[in-house]
């Protein structure tokens, strides 16, 4: 199999864990970000003991491309936390696992719905509680 460089090498944002107090919810918002809370003295590696623990220093970074990234991580943070959530409606709803995962990051809220499966709409409804169309070929 042959895989094309551009296809893995981008841009990818990496911080010590501990500059960061909510990590795990900067981890979760992007498959682009990773954090680092070791180091080591060289690649050869014997043992977990030659560990040290890492400072925010210690990691060369582009603060250039980290900061706007970080500030746009806040900014959604607090639209998520403050704004009314958003209505919206889902075309292809399906039994509606992506709605309610949707609205359980508590910025959407499912309005409508539209499912062509009875089976699936009638899951739908228990799931959401929305109002749905059901289409019959």
């Amino acid at each position: 199999m042959s895989v094309v460089i551009s296809d893995l090498v981008g841009i990818c944002f990496v911080v010590v864990s501990s500059s960061l107090p909510e990590i795990e919810e900067w981890k979760a918002t992007s498959p682009l970000h990773f954090y680092i809370n070791y180091r080591f003295p060289s690649l050869d590696v014997l043992t977990w003991n030659e560990r040290t623990i890492m400072r925010p220093e210690d990691l060369d970074i582009c603060k250039r491309c980290l900061k706007p990234n970080i500030k746009n991580f806040h900014k959604l943070k607090d639209f998520v936390k403050d704004g009314p959530p958003l209505r919206v409606f889902d075309p292809f709803a399906g039994v509606g696992a992506f709605a309610l995962a949707m609205e359980e990051l508590g910025c959407f809220k499912f309005t409508h719905a539209i499912e062509i499966s009875p089976s699936a709409a009638r899951t739908l409804k228990c799931v959401l509680c929305v109002p749905f169309f059901l289409f019959s070929p």
